[in-house]
């Protein structure tokens, strides 16, 4: 059975009839971040009886599926909340502004904000508060940016690609850098070494998290030893598309997937490997369907 940490050998872990070789990345699926949300709400849900997600709190269809026949549903809207209900924050974290938001409401607040995404929002906040310009790079439409730049004190400026550098002025006042956790590790190399940056003038810290990075240098390396790679995980999940297209720089036969039934004759037409990766919302039961999905094909 699949370990989402454990130590992928890159041997076959079966073949189907006509022989293809299924490779598993050194390091996919569940981060600690998303493991640990989980976690927090089935344990709260199983002492409250239902728990309110602010926002979707893993973009896993099934996972969801499963989550809400323990009580677990995301919060469609504030009108719904009545005093002592229970709200958790998912591991992309919230603003300040929201939790504020929330506690008004008079409901239960259950953090289970990624503690790499809660240091993060610690830095822009210490740093912006004591007059450093908040730089910081990432897509600005994800939850994770917005929630930081919403601890910070003053303006920000995020950078999503090469083409954001020109925004950045290397005179103004000195910057506090950080990194959108999930980044794109390579993107983020390129953003780097374009940026007006002092060292001695700027706190740049690398903020994104050792699990992202494991698992993006795993997908690269998978990618160029197999015909063709399966990237496991939910269509709306930031980090799996980025996976994907990680992957597809490599391998041009490079297929998103969310499920086993996803799978299709032509994506393994003439292809004698195939390599798996998966995103942090991918649980291990999910890769393993994928896996004897591929022996039966």
């Amino acid at each position: 059975m699949p370990q989402s940490e454990g130590n992928a050998s890159m041997e076959p872990l079966g073949k189907e009839p006509r022989g293809i070789l299924v490779k598993l990345a050194r390091h996919y699926g569940y981060c600690m971040g998303v493991e640990l949300a989980i976690k927090k709400a089935l344990e709260t849900a199983a002492q409250t009886g239902r728990v309110w997600t602010d926002g979707p709190i893993i973009h896993n269809n099934e996972v969801v599926e499963k989550l809400r026949g323990h009580g677990i549903e995301k919060l469609r809207s504030d009108a719904d909340l009545r005093p002592g209900d229970t709200v958790l924050i998912r591991a992309h974290g919230v603003p300040r502004r929201r939790l504020l938001q929330l506690e008004e409401k008079g409901v239960r607040i259950v953090d289970a904000t990624c503690p790499h995404v809660k240091r993060a929002q610690e830095i822009i906040s210490r740093y912006t508060g004591e007059g450093y310009k908040g730089l910081v790079i990432g897509d600005p439409e994800h939850a994770e940016i917005k929630g930081i730049l919403g601890h910070a004190h003053g303006e920000c400026i995020v950078v999503r690609d090469i083409e954001d550098v020109g925004k950045v002025d290397g005179d103004e006042a000195p910057f506090v850098v950080i990194c959108q956790t999930t980044f794109s590790i390579f993107e983020i190399d390129r953003i780097f070494a374009a940026l007006p940056l002092d060292p001695e003038r700027d706190r740049i810290v690398k903020t994104v998290c050792r699990a992202t990075q494991d698992r993006q240098e795993a997908a690269r390396e998978l990618a160029a030893q197999v015909d063709a790679v399966l990237v496991v995980g939910g269509f709306h999940s930031a980090n799996t598309n980025r996976l994907a297209g990680i992957c597809r720089e490599i391998n041009p036969r490079t297929y998103h997937i969310e499920t086993a039934d996803d799978i299709t004759p032509e994506m393994l037409r003439d292809v004698d490997s195939v390599g798996i990766t998966a995103g942090a919302s991918t649980p291990d039961w999910i890769i393993c369907r994928v896996v004897s999905r591929l022996k039966e094909v």
